[in-house]
This record gives structure tokens, sequence and C-alpha cells, in this order.
């Protein structure tokens, strides 16, 4: 299947629209969570110039459910990537910089970029760092978990002030 492609530049200045859906097998994801061979992303994008700045811009969402494992009870847990994005088309690094903190600058240096290495960046910057299911889904509850030693804790609340003989020093002057 040939890969798709966008003019950001011209998409944006024409207004166009489009929506669709790409198998999860055409980005290059390395981040230990598996998917479907069947999962695939469905996204829309909007193009448009901003009135005030004119500053061209891609709007767009995207949607997926990735597998993973539980960091919490080690068992299989579904995962729902969800983003809203706003790119900032630009052509340098320094442009980049001065755009405002609202968009996420999308640096073209081609005329056509790949559908795929817009939304990829948009699906690994929305991944969750540590995968876990919600606290209701979990099959470890939430008054298992436990914080330290016990034994540590009570150890450390009867130990006295390391500062003590320094307030004695003080008292004796």
């Amino acid at each position: 299947m040939p890969e798709k492609t966008i003019r950001p530049e011209q998409f944006a200045k024409s207004g166009l629209s489009m929506a669709g859906e790409l198998p999860l097998s055409a980005f290059e994801l390395d981040n230990g969570l598996e998917f479907d061979e069947r999962s695939s992303v469905h996204y829309e994008l909007e193009g448009g110039v901003a009135p005030r700045t004119h500053i061209l811009y891609i709007k767009g969402n995207l949607a997926t459910k990735l597998q993973g494992v539980c960091q919490r009870c080690m068992e299989k847990c579904e995962i729902n990537v969800q983003a809203e994005f706003l790119l900032g088309i630009v052509k340098s690094e320094k442009a980049a910089e001065a755009l405002s903190s609202e968009y996420e600058p999308l640096i073209i240096e081609d005329k056509d970029v790949k559908l795929t290495s817009i939304l990829e960046e948009e699906l690994i910057l929305c991944m969750p760092i540590v995968v876990m299911h919600q606290l209701d889904e979990c099959s470890i509850k939430q008054t298992d978990w436990h914080y330290g030693d016990k034994l540590t804790k009570t150890a450390e609340t009867k130990s006295e002030n390391p500062f003590a003989k320094l307030a004695s020093l003080k008292s004796k002057k």
C-alpha cells in the first residue's frame, strides 16, 4: 500500500480536512506496547490560517487502543489513547522558536510530508509512561498497596530529632 502524503502548506491554505484510519503496523512504535494486527489509528485533520497571526496550522485528533501489561497487577491491560493537537507549520528551527506556545511546531523541509510521521509523533506524545489499569479495574485494590516497611515507619517516628543536641548547645550560652 503506498504511503499517504500531504503538502502541509497547501493543506492549510486551502482549509482542507481529512479523516481516516491507518493500521498501527504502519507506525514505528517501539515502547513495549502490543497491538492487535487489526488495530488502527483513527485520525481527523483540518487545515487553516490563523486570522490575526496568519500562521498556517493543522488541527487534528487521533484515537486508538493498545495492549500493555499493567505495572500493578502484571496482567494484560487495554489502553485507550486519544490526542488533540494543533500544529503550526514552519520552515526552520528559528521560526519554530518564534511560534506561539499554543502551537506545536511542524517543521517542513520538503513539500510532501508523510501522514504517518505527523501522526506518529502525536501518538508517541500521548502514550502513557507507565501502563496501568484504572483503579476500579485492577485486580490489586488500592487498599492492598503498601508503601515501605511498617516496621521502618514506626522506628522512624520513635527516633530522636537529629538537631536536639544542637538545641542544647544553643541553650548553654
